[in-house]
């Protein structure tokens, strides 16, 4: 009797070892798959995870962390690269994972996927409870600019977001995808005026030829580029400032010669050689 308890409890103990390895997805996926280049999707989400040294959490992990066994992600095949098209689909499986962290990680990653496999995953991750993926899945739509035009159903919706960096940002990936409405005009407009710092510095990338004869910008404009607290809001808005082309050179040149502004010499001058022949008087200051 006794023997026949001892076995039972063995192989009841087999069994619930073979579960507990089965459930790892590694394992199980090394058996059953979905595979890609041969390895299980898991090991491929490690490896981008790894990037973040992050980990949603999961019933074998809090496991292994009882047992004080490591669980972190590593870097079971030594390299992740997102322009690859077999690799899509691992980045589309993580749009989802319950880290806001790699979420956003797979926003800005898409940018370098195929414009037309990744649009579908984009326009959802528009949709995110996070902002910060939100505004990393409009980066990369910024990026694709008219190969972006099948999101701009969603864009339009996000006009009216409560969130006004998420406004003015969703304005700016509209005209950069071809549409600029009236609307979202009016939201770059009053985001380069805005009291808020990240507001204005989507509204910058906003700022296009199409606004070359709105005297308010151009003046606000030429003030922010001596103010911004930073040098990125800073370089934002004289880069805005190059779409004014001629116009543009008289207070840069006053820029130039101004002593407070040598912090920003450099950016000045940048800008004065992106806004190219129109700037040639310039040159005896440079």
């Amino acid at each position: 009797m006794k023997k026949r308890i001892a076995r039972i409890v063995v192989y009841f103990g087999l069994t619930c070892l073979t579960a507990l390895v089965l459930s790892h997805p590694y394992i199980w996926q090394s058996l059953f798959g979905p595979k890609i280049k041969g390895e299980p999707l898991w090991a491929w989400q490690q490896e981008f995870r790894a990037r973040l040294d992050s980990q949603p959490p999961t019933l074998v992990g809090k496991l292994l962390s009882i047992l004080k066994i490591d669980s972190k992600p590593m870097r079971w095949i030594g390299t992740f690269d997102s322009g690859d098209p077999e690799l899509l689909p691992v980045m589309v499986s993580l749009a989802d994972d319950g880290d806001e962290n790699v979420r956003r990680d797979v926003a800005y990653a898409l940018d370098n996927a195929n414009p037309a496999g990744a649009m579908a995953t984009l326009i959802h991750m528009l949709e995110d409870r996070s902002s910060n993926v939100r505004h990393g899945a409009l980066s990369t739509l910024m990026h694709f600019r008219k190969k972006s035009a099948s999101a701009l159903p969603t864009l339009r919706a996000l006009l009216k977001h409560a969130d006004p960096e998420i406004q003015v940002h969703a304005a700016v990936v509209m005209g950069a995808a071809g549409e600029l409405s009236p609307e979202a005009r009016s939201l770059i407009q009053a985001g380069v005026k805005s009291p808020m710092v990240n507001v204005r510095r989507f509204a910058y990338q906003g700022v296009t030829e199409a606004f070359k004869g709105d005297e308010v910008i151009f003046t606000t404009l030429v003030k922010r580029a001596k103010t911004e607290p930073g040098l990125n809001e800073r370089f934002g808005s004289l880069e805005a400032l190059r779409h004014f082309g001629e116009k543009a050179v008289a207070p840069l040149i006053a820029m130039l010669r101004d002593p407070a502004q040598r912090g920003v010499r450099m950016l000045v001058v940048c800008t004065l050689g992106n806004i190219g022949f129109q700037a040639k008087e310039a040159i005896p200051i440079l």
